[in-house]
């Protein structure tokens, strides 16, 4: 699942395919994967915090 501004120009010229998902699709579920034993920049770091902060409310 991506954000649909990072796929517009593929989705457009046929080179992925995709659909929306709206909200009331409860069969969608979300994974955070890294490798941990990898070298996390402080931007990645922060938004892990981030996402592991609102994940809370996506249920």
């Amino acid at each position: 699942m991506v954000p649909f501004f990072s796929v517009k120009e593929e989705l457009e010229h046929n080179k992925h395919q995709g659909e929306e998902v709206g909200p009331d699709c409860p069969a969608i579920s979300t994974y955070l994967a890294y490798h941990k034993d990898k070298w996390l920049s402080p931007a990645m770091k922060e938004m892990i915090k981030l996402i592991k902060r609102h994940a809370e409310k996506w249920v």
